[in-house]
């Protein structure tokens, strides 16, 4: 009876350690995520450097812009708070300064990235710096495989309205809708690169 009563108790013994070290793992995998979301959440926001800050200066001349104040906006645009990201697209999206706009999209993220774009596609007459930015992000959107595209119908609006942007600036046909395939979309957008870089900037009102 003894020897049956030590081979329960060193099972349960076992069967203790083994749960408290199964508690020990999901205690430790629980902090490391939260550890690996709160640096997601406090990672720095984009810091333009020199020659980038330099270049929106010059945009600011030539939209008549404040310097000091369009290169604080600038900056804000990238704020990890999208109340004052969102401001600042404002701020830009009112005097029509698309150039600026296109030039930080590549480091936008969220709402502030959305309203951007949605900016940049109301322009009505053609820029090589909005095309570039503008078929950058159509490229890179159209190249996430379909299957593994967790925002595919957000995607698909997206592609849809650069398309359509870009094709009335360059003034040849977009994609249809229905036909809205990976392989049309890069038809597209190499015909485009080819007439883009033929074409010549119009200096109308916007």
């Amino acid at each position: 009876m003894g020897v049956i009563h030590m081979k329960r108790t060193n099972a349960s013994f076992r069967t203790a350690v083994a749960i408290c070290r199964n508690l020990a793992i999901s205690i430790w995998l629980t902090l490391a995520l939260s550890r690996a979301s709160a640096q997601q959440r406090t990672a720095p926001p984009w810091n333009p450097p020199a020659a980038e800050v330099r270049a929106v200066e010059q945009l600011a001349d030539v939209y008549k812009l404040l310097q000091t104040e369009t290169v604080a906006n600038y900056k804000t645009l990238f704020a990890s708070d999208e109340v004052q990201g969102r401001r600042a697209e404002s701020f830009f999206e009112e005097p029509k300064a698309y150039e600026i706009l296109a030039l930080a999209l590549p480091h936008l993220s969220g709402t502030v990235r959305s309203r951007a774009i949605d900016a940049l596609v109301s322009k009505k007459t053609f820029s090589h710096t909005v095309f570039r930015a503008l078929v950058t992000e159509l490229d890179s959107v159209n190249a996430i495989p379909v299957m593994e595209d967790p925002d595919l119908g957000v995607n698909t609006t997206l592609k849809t309205k650069i398309c359509r942007a870009i094709a009335k600036w360059l003034e040849v046909p977009p994609p249809k809708v229905e036909m809205l395939s990976s392989d049309s979309v890069t038809a597209f957008s190499k015909q485009a690169k080819q007439k883009a870089a033929t074409k010549t900037e119009s200096h109308a009102s916007d």
